[in-house]
């Protein structure tokens, strides 16, 4: 005997919208379920139930609730849409905040436990703090050097193994764990903080360009600095920002990407080029996009604000088209899955899970939900990329 379970309309109608969808679609998917429609239920098995849950990326049990309520983030939103403040969040984002939470509270359990230090870089400064001072002592707490890479990749990945080093866990990706189906919008956050004394966590959306991560990575770890979690939309070159935090977190990345005094004497040595070619050249010596080479000339009072106003518009259409061919380009290629797997969470974060998990600390159930994988074979894979021996 089949048996049917009633679900409240408002609550299903409230998930599909949560994901972003109608409900509608799922009429037009199943016709018949029109027929199950009773008052303000309809009457599902469980087997259908599972379907729509899993569709509509929702926890299972959600869907029996007697009313649908409201999601609150844990974690402060200082992004802004045409200079007002925008509250609005996918469920991509929001699950990629809550598994950052997640994978946050057991690095969290993981330091305490074997007693590993603090991080030296969380709550280190405060917004009264000249922004120039505070990129110059960032570079000292991260034993930073200037290694002169050409390509903004390597410079990225040096970034990033610095920072790691530093006791700072350093996710970046473009999609929803390892769900392509589930792209990040870099028109909703390029990236947000998650700060803590023993696991400060940031993460960048790697949809947007090398050099516009470059400058996201740094922004958030000025957002460790003050130990202000939160999510973040906006760029240097954004003309409008409202939020104090975010422009000081902004001059911080600039000070500290593109100093002063370097800009200053590659200017006054390129005198002769046009200020266009002038800025490309500087886009491959600071691996920053044109616009914040631009951005940090006229903050700088090296350039007028005429030529700022010419420059900006064709700087930015020169910035969506590289982004245009960056989704190209990356279509194109074919990395190895767990390659990409790797790349997208923390090697500290990794390293300490499979580690606990090989030692017997660690469920190897709770591991595959901490680095994204469905089962053991997963597991193993993953783990003998990182160069650890097989589980079984």
């Amino acid at each position: 005997m089949t048996v049917y379970l009633p679900i409240k309309l408002n609550v299903l109608e409230w998930a599909y919208k949560r994901a972003g969808l109608s409900l509608s679609e799922l009429f037009i998917k199943h016709p018949g379920y029109k027929n199950k429609v009773s008052g303000l239920n309809i009457a599902l098995t469980m087997s259908q139930v599972k379907e729509i849950a899993t569709h509509v990326h929702i926890p299972l049990g959600f869907l029996f609730l007697s009313e649908p309520f409201e999601e609150s983030l844990s974690i402060k939103d200082f992004r802004t849409l045409n200079n007002k403040v925008s509250k609005k969040i996918s469920l991509n984002l929001r699950d990629v905040i809550n598994q950052c939470q997640l994978q946050q509270d057991w690095y969290i359990e993981y330091a305490e436990e074997n007693e590993l230090e603090k991080c030296s870089l969380v709550n280190k400064s405060n917004l009264d703090e000249d922004p120039k001072v505070v990129a110059e002592k960032l570079k000292i707490y991260l034993n930073y050097k200037d290694k002169n890479l050409s390509k903004a990749d390597d410079y990225r990945r040096y970034l990033r193994a610095v920072i790691e080093q530093a006791g700072v866990l350093v996710f970046i990706s473009s999609t929803v764990g390892n769900n392509n189906t589930r792209p990040l919008d870099i028109n909703e956050f390029r990236g947000f903080a998650l700060s803590d004394p023993y696991a400060p966590l940031i993460f960048i959306n790697s949809s947007d360009s090398v050099s516009a991560q470059i400058f996201t990575m740094i922004h958030e770890l000025a957002h460790i600095m003050l130990g202000e979690s939160g999510i973040s939309n906006e760029a240097m070159e954004d003309i409008f920002v409202s939020s104090q935090i975010e422009k000081w977190c902004n001059a911080v990345a600039a000070n500290f990407l593109v100093p002063e005094d370097k800009l200053k004497l590659l200017y006054e040595q390129n005198y002769k080029l046009s200020l266009y070619d002038l800025i490309v050249s500087l886009v491959f010596k600071f691996h920053v996009s044109s616009l914040v080479i631009l951005r940090r000339l006229y903050e700088l009072n090296l350039i007028e604000k005429d030529e700022f106003s010419n420059l900006f518009n064709r700087l930015k259409k020169d910035a969506l088209k590289e982004l245009q061919l960056r989704k190209e380009e990356k279509s194109k290629k074919s990395l190895p899955y767990y390659q990409v797997a790797l790349s997208r969470l923390s090697k500290n974060f990794c390293h300490a899970v499979i580690s606990s998990t090989l030692s017997g600390n660690v469920l190897y159930r709770d591991a595959c939900i901490l680095l994204n994988k469905t089962n053991l074979k997963g597991f193993d894979k993953f783990a003998s990329t990182l160069g650890y021996i097989k589980a079984m």
